[in-house]
């Protein structure tokens, strides 16, 4: 087990995170294929990165000033690639637990010069995290916001991950702490009645359009927020992509732009919604002011190449917000 830093009780948190981590094999290619036998496709780039939603929240939220705990579960082949990144990154806090019995999983990104990207992914067996896995056992603190990932809350299906994801939840729910969560596509399109679940217990929800369409049965991002919104949370954050952000609370509904900004992928730019929104919620934004930062973030790490590629600060957000 990793341990980062020091004696996490030491520390008082804006923000515990609870989510996945992987290793990102990303491929940049000038156009995605059009299928044919033996048909060539022009490679622009390769790269190698750690990635995960739970990991770049919490990495970008690090960065741009919030003290963080972060804790996740990953397989032994990958376990020195996820914390070398988490030391480099520079995390308050966390705790990461070595699966010895999972295999690693393969993730590949196609990316387009675009900026646009696809994945690929094997199947992601034996994660099921519990608090249980941790000594001594996880501190949330005084942490007024916890976050989970879709995968963590249970996009695999796996009784034992669904379980050990309602342990998350009933802690958090005993510190009084705000849950906030972020959508999956397996969670929405697989296991919808768990996705509805668990967004009439969040504070906040995050989702990109298909995810939030998808669980609502709405038609467009606008209608989706104030659907998801009618299920419980106080907020919500649709990501639509290049058309930006769509906010929601009971004050009504609203827009923020994406940022103009140079593209080299999108890859984590979701992420760095979610981080960027929380981070506004902590110092006392409204939602319309927090979704405005998150853009910001998300368009800061699109800077760069995979999760990790891009180096920034809370520095770097102001300038693009002013």
């Amino acid at each position: 087990m990793y341990r980062g830093k020091t004696n996490i009780n030491e520390f008082d948190f804006d923000v515990v995170i609870i989510g996945n981590s992987c290793l990102e094999n990303i491929l940049c290619v000038k156009n995605l294929p059009q299928l044919k036998s033996h048909k060539e496709v022009e490679l622009a780039g390769c790269w190698t990165s750690v990635g995960g939603n739970g990991l770049n929240v919490a990495c970008y939220a690090q960065k741009i000033g919030m003290r963080v705990s972060f804790y996740s579960k990953v397989p032994e082949g990958m376990y020195r690639d996820v914390t070398n990144e988490i030391g480099r990154s520079r995390l308050t806090a966390s705790d990461i637990v070595k699966d010895t019995r999972a295999d690693t999983p393969h993730v590949y990104i196609i990316v387009e010069e675009s900026g646009d990207y696809s994945v690929i992914v094997s199947d992601r067996n034996g994660l099921s995290y519990r608090p249980s896995d941790l000594s001594p056992q996880p501190v949330i603190g005084n942490a007024p916001y916890v976050h989970m990932d879709g995968f963590t809350l249970g996009s695999l299906g796996t009784a034992s991950q669904i379980e050990a994801a309602n342990i998350w939840l009933d802690i958090i729910d005993e510190t009084g702490a705000l849950l906030s969560i972020d959508l999956s596509h397996a969670l929405c399109d697989n296991l919808p009645d768990r996705a509805k679940e668990v967004i009439g217990r969040a504070k906040i929800v995050f989702g990109n359009s298909y995810e939030a369409t998808s669980i609502t049965g709405s038609d467009d991002a606008v209608s989706a927020a104030k659907a998801l919104l009618e299920m419980g949370p106080a907020d919500v954050v649709v990501k639509d992509g290049e058309r930006g952000l769509v906010y929601g609370s009971a004050l009504g509904i609203g827009k923020v732009p994406a940022f103009r900004s140079e593209i080299v992928d999108t890859i984590g730019a979701g992420d760095g919604v979610v981080a960027g929104t929380l981070h506004g919620l902590c110092v006392g934004m409204s939602i319309e002011q927090s979704s405005r930062v998150g853009a910001a973030v998300a368009a800061l790490v699109c800077g760069g190449h995979g999760s990790q590629g891009a180096d920034f600060s809370m520095r770097d957000v102001r300038d693009l917000l002013n």
